[in-house]
């Protein structure tokens, strides 16, 4: 056993840098490694491994077959609650948690310091998901549009799935979180600080908040990148994703901006570009996710807010610095320059598929601009009336939730 540690406290330390770099971000000693390992191993007698893939936010360890064990410092512990209300909602797509227990690391100096939980890693057990990332598997295999397609399909249920287990806006079991509750404050915050070139649709997606706000709202994944995505080593099919720590519930629509990262790729040196044939992979998306939304498929106005819930998640995932968890910067160039070329790439791509004359319908723009008009607030009757005018199955959308005259606010 002590052998064993000896060998993965080396491969932790002198071979894999995002390891180094997890434990000086998190001002945690170095050998605090194997620390970590020495737990994982007394606690499940089995072999342990270090992950080749690490993550931003934790020290992950592969413990047997079967499990994953994450140490992670108190800023960016996982929500058991949340991991548990996500497997209810995606089943075996999804990891299960069991919390585990903290180890120090670092030596305190006083009594204090004993309940300061910053001085501390907390340790996570999950259920492993099958499969590579996506990552991984694009680096040992070229795709094809098979593949791609078959992928593109597997993301649309997993849409799917949030869908069917829905909520209203104006549900009391609805928790919103840190993005949920201040989206109308970062699109705001965005309009102001990003270049000047994405002032006119981050004020097009602000006209449209109140609509998008009044959308179905589902559980989203906070972070799908590739490094999350798991797809099965030989097929490519999704078998699942990972790391649901920043999980929450979101419009409809809004997730959707993970769904560029089948679209497309980032390539080393270049950014992220998409794929030749990402207009019909976007084709297949929209047919597959129309049929699977019954209920809603004929009404205009609740895909064009869909549509916009889409942009407004472009916009915060890619127009928001993360700076280790604050959430509160726009990304800025000679600062974020990668995130940047992303947020450039993809708006511009899922705006131009969605209005390929550069707007939205004038009669629909007639709708959303009214939200923000500096004249006196609309009576209901003439804002339904605008409504009815541009599509009938509106109706539909203004009376889920509260009364339509709500909305403007």
């Amino acid at each position: 056993m002590a052998a064993t540690i000896q060998q993965d406290q080396q491969t932790a330390l002198e071979v894999n840098a995002e390891v180094r770099a997890f434990f000086a971000r998190s001002h945690f000693p170095a050998e605090t490694a194997a620390t970590c390992i020495a737990f994982a191993q007394t606690r499940f007698h089995q072999p342990v491994h270090v992950a080749p893939v690490q993550g931003y936010c934790s020290f992950t360890l592969f413990v047997g077959a079967e499990t994953v064990v994450q140490f992670r410092p108190q800023n960016y512990g996982l929500s058991i609650d949340r991991c548990s209300e996500v497997r209810a909602i995606f089943g075996q797509a999804a990891p299960r948690a069991t919390y585990l227990g903290k180890i120090p690391a670092r030596p305190p100096i006083c009594a204090r310091d004993e309940l300061d939980g910053r001085n501390y890693l907390f340790a996570f057990a999950l259920s492993r998901i099958e499969g590579l990332s996506l990552g991984q598997f694009r680096s040992l295999a070229s795709g094809t549009l098979e593949g791609r397609v078959r992928l593109v399909r597997d993301m649309v249920h997993h849409f799917l799935m949030a869908w069917e287990h829905r909520k209203s806006p104006q549900d009391a079991s609805l928790r919103k979180n840190l993005v949920g509750d201040s989206i109308t404050a970062r699109v705001k915050t965005m309009r102001r600080h990003l270049p000047s070139k994405h002032v006119p649709i981050v004020g097009q997606v602000l006209c449209w908040l109140p609509l998008i706000r009044n959308l179905p709202w589902v559980l989203t994944h906070g972070d799908v990148l590739p490094a999350n995505i798991m797809v099965h080593p030989k097929t490519g099919s999704l078998s699942g994703l990972i790391d649901w720590t920043e999980a929450q519930w979101l419009p409809f629509g809004t997730g959707f901006y993970g769904a560029e990262e089948v679209l497309g790729e980032h390539i080393e040196g270049k950014g992220f570009y998409y794929y030749d044939d990402a207009a019909e992979l976007r084709r297949i998306f929209w047919e597959i996710l129309q049929k699977g939304v019954l209920n809603q498929r004929d009404d205009r106005v609740f895909w064009e807010t869909v549509k916009m819930a889409h942009i407004l998640g472009v916009l915060l995932w890619h127009g928001i610095a993360f700076d280790d968890g604050c959430l509160d910067r726009v990304v800025q160039p000679g600062t974020d320059d990668g995130e940047l070329q992303k947020l450039n790439e993809q708006l511009g791509s899922v705006s131009s598929s969605y209005w390929p004359n550069g707007e939205v319908s004038p009669r629909l723009n007639m709708l959303s601009k009214s939200v923000n008009s500096k004249e006196p607030a609309l009576p209901q009757v003439r804002l339904r009336l605008m409504a009815l005018a541009i599509c009938p199955a509106s109706w539909r959308l203004m009376d889920i939730g509260a009364p339509y005259s709500d909305l403007f606010r």
